[in-house]
């Protein structure tokens, strides 16, 4: 490109390289430039603000400075292989990645490659955190929702809120405390979740009193309390809090978990009580901060639908009006359908401001919104259809797997999808019980999974039954066991197959289908 090609093309009087010079400067994006071994040849000044470096403490020294010690192996791998098909395109489609900084921190990060004359390549580098925050926020959401619709109580529902809360934040401690509206000065923890520590478990159920502490338990405080300390929440040592005579207020549940930093936020008001959700670090570890507070703030929102909506349903199940039921239905499809679809619209709207990663993330966080709203859909049409019939195959289906989660360890989350109630063949149903029951005890004794998704979907034509898993994914080896060919057998005798394999984001799925158009 000459000078009059760039004068024309962006009204510049000065020269390419000067002109190439001010781009590289401007860019938010840190820029750094390597040689065919790796080594950095050349590194912008936004990398200081993005990894802690002064660009000429990097030159010389590998790319893999910059990335966490467990994957610089993993790391100069990749890159020797990318050497030999050079191309630009984002750096591992698919992949979540990292970067190290100066001070040994990590933080998620979006690259892009474009290979340069010489065997040299440019790595464009910018920091994914805030854009992983929406993803996560999103993933828990979600859980939530799944979980809403595989039907579980609601302190089963309040436990799955304290779990995805604990995983979104970071944090090595959740609660969900639940107070008497009519006596806010009595409390008592309803869910708690914690990696491998048993103490929590023997904190639900355990009674507290809220007076004298700093913690916003009034409902509707959708705007987090942070503290550097717990025991600066529980306000100890104020004059006249607590118990009467008491010089101190009671012991807040939480304190157990160590005087680490904490979040709490108003999560919901179900059944006249008002339901507080509470995340907790170690002590030593970093402050919530800000952005902590905002993702906990809208979590709090979207797990407030949820939760009512699992209320909703719970009730529900205990109606016999079949008037009420299409009440209900109605709601779910007026209220909240329509918030997600509108959700959906709003972050569909920034694709077209987005390329490459950032759009195909954003395009599968529309893609789990629409597969929530499918599954509503599914919801209502049982709600329209409902029946307290024990006999009928979604009930039946339920109780399989809520009998499976003594040996999973959790409970499998159920879909729906087509008219499974009416179903006539009897054949095909029992049939479908027996292999869920085997595939659920498979999940159980191979699969080391931590979660599972059951889904029956039912046309004109087919019966499917699928089962997934994010455990270790399927024997690499032929299995010496006869569960697998037994189920196919079956499949077979019905018209229909049997699929083993294995998912893209890890784990097992297994689909199972039947004819119902049978000679």
């Amino acid at each position: 490109m000459d000078d009059v090609a760039v004068s024309e093309a962006g009204g510049s009087e000065g020269p390419p390289v000067e002109l190439a010079g001010e781009l590289v400067t401007a860019s938010p994006d840190a820029i750094v430039v390597v040689d065919d071994l790796g080594a950095v040849l050349f590194a912008s000044a936004a990398v200081q603000t993005l990894f802690g470096y002064r660009p000429e403490e990097l030159v010389g020294w590998p790319m893999e400075l910059l990335v966490p010690e467990s994957l610089r192996g993993l790391h100069a791998a990749h890159r020797r292989r990318y050497a030999h098909h050079p191309s630009s395109r984002p750096m591992g489609a698919g992949l979540r990645l990292s970067g190290q900084r100066k001070d040994g921190t990590t933080f998620p990060i979006d690259v892009g490659l474009s290979p340069l004359s010489g065997g040299r390549v440019a790595a464009f580098v910018r920091d994914a955190s805030a854009w992983t925050r929406v993803q996560r926020r999103l993933q828990a959401t979600n859980q939530l929702t799944q979980a809403v619709l595989a039907g579980g109580s609601i302190e089963e529902l309040m436990q799955a809120a304290a779990r995805e809360a604990r995983l979104l934040l970071d944090a090595d401690g959740a609660l969900v405390t639940d107070i008497d509206a009519e006596d806010p000065e009595s409390g008592v923890v309803l869910a708690a979740d914690a990696p491998d520590d048993t103490r929590l478990e023997k904190l639900i159920g355990t009674s507290f009193r809220t007076r004298g502490h700093r913690v916003p338990w009034q409902v509707g405080m959708r705007r987090p309390a942070l503290f550097d300390r717990l025991d600066a929440a529980a306000g100890a040592g104020e004059p006249g809090a607590g118990a009467p005579g008491a010089g101190a207020p009671s012991r807040l549940p939480f304190l157990d978990l160590g005087q680490g930093p904490v979040a709490t936020v108003a999560l919901s008001q179900l059944r006249g009580r008002l339901q507080h959700l509470t995340v907790v670090r170690a002590a030593g570890r970093a402050t919530f901060d800000g952005q902590d507070g905002t993702m906990l703030s809208e979590y709090a929102v979207a797990a407030d639908v949820a939760t009512r909506l699992g209320e909703s349903r719970l009730e529900l199940e205990k109606l016999s009006i079949v008037g009420e039921h299409g009440r209900i239905a109605r709601d779910l499809h007026d209220t909240v359908i329509q918030r997600l679809f509108a959700t959906g619209m709003s972050i569909q709207s920034v694709l077209p401001l987005l390329s490459g990663l950032p759009r195909e993330r954003v395009s599968e966080a529309v893609a789990e919104l629409d597969t929530t709203i499918a599954e509503i859909r599914t919801t209502i049409f049982g709600l329209q259809q409902a029946s307290t019939d024990p006999d009928q195959l979604r009930s039946r289906v339920l109780a399989v797997a809520a009998e499976a989660a003594s040996q999973l360890g959790f409970r499998p989350r159920v879909a729906f999808d087509g008219p499974v109630d009416t179903l006539a063949d009897q054949q095909v149903a029992d049939n479908l019980l027996k292999v869920l029951r085997e595939a659920l005890s498979n999940v159980a004794r191979h699969a080391q999974a931590s979660t599972a998704d059951v889904v029956v979907a039912v046309t004109a034509a087919t019966l499917t039954l699928t089962v997934s898993d994010d455990g270790v994914g399927p024997p690499t080896a032929p299995s010496a066991g006869n569960g697998l060919r037994n189920l196919a057998e079956r499949a077979e005798a019905l018209g229909g197959s049997l699929q083993l394999s294995r998912r893209t984001t890890g784990g097992t799925r297994l689909q199972w289908n039947a004819s119902l158009q049978r000679a």
